[in-house]
């Protein structure tokens, strides 16, 4: 990959992780292509299948062909136990340019990641399992502590959040300010553009972050930075476009 693959080819990959670890498996837009079956619902020529278990005895968890306008084209799965079984086969004729599939572990029952409170001057966020497919119905939080008199910046590095009705039904990321039992919306994040950095000003104790998918369409998340800097006093309000020294994005 992203050259073609070769005819008559049979591999097989085993994935594991400790006991008490699951396994989500899954890929980019563009990074999955796979020679179709004779129909729509059908891989009866190149295929990837992938069983829920050690080796392919275990219960299939789905077979994929095809691409992201083919009905059975790869879609993310989750093992229900430490390891995941995954097998590529294809025929003597047609080639494609084949897939790269990511995985990642996390304990069972925090798909949202181990840690929610974010007490460092810096640090990174994702959605659950990124850059791979979320879930449906997830509802993670994370908090951000702010350090007296300083400000955060968050840098929306990467984001692929399906977009509907101004973000505030289907998937989003919505970010509060809180101070005591009080909560301030700040802003909320979906879709694919390109977001500029935006300081929050010092007046709330915690940065709350609320990301929520509904049972629809899902995509591949967020990746998202903050930083804890000076304050600068402004009076511009709650939060606002951060036009100071440069905050540095990873790509």
């Amino acid at each position: 990959f992203p050259n073609r693959y070769p005819n008559n080819l049979k591999c097989v990959w085993r994935i594991s992780t400790d006991p008490n670890r699951r396994i989500a498996l899954g890929t980019k837009d563009n990074e999955f292509d796979v020679e179709p079956g004779s129909n729509v619902y059908s891989c009866n020529y190149d295929r990837v299948r992938v069983h829920d278990g050690p080796d392919k005895s275990y219960r299939s968890l789905g077979t994929f062909c095809g691409n992201t306008d083919f009905l059975r084209t790869f879609k993310t799965v989750y093992s229900t136990g430490p390891h995941l079984y995954v097998e590529f086969s294809s025929d003597h004729i047609v080639q494609k340019k084949g897939y790269h599939l990511q995985y990642s572990v996390f304990f069972e029952g925090q798909e949202c990641g181990p840690m929610t409170l974010y007490t460092r001057p810096e640090g990174t966020i994702t959605s659950p399992q990124y850059p791979i497919q979320y879930r449906p119905k997830e509802k993670c939080e994370w908090v951000i502590q702010m350090i007296p008199g300083r400000d955060v910046v968050l840098i929306m590095e990467e984001i692929d959040i399906p977009a509907q009705a101004d973000c505030r039904y289907g998937d989003y990321l919505l970010v509060t300010g809180r101070k005591g039992s009080i909560s301030t919306d700040l802003g909320v994040y979906c879709g694919t553009k390109d977001f500029p950095p935006y300081r929050i000003n010092n007046i709330f104790d915690e940065i709350v972050l609320k990301f929520h998918s509904d049972r629809y369409i899902q995509g591949n998340g967020f990746f998202l930075t903050y930083k804890q800097i000076e304050s600068t006093g402004s009076a511009g309000g709650a939060s606002e476009r951060y036009d100071g020294p440069k905050v540095r994005r990873n790509h």
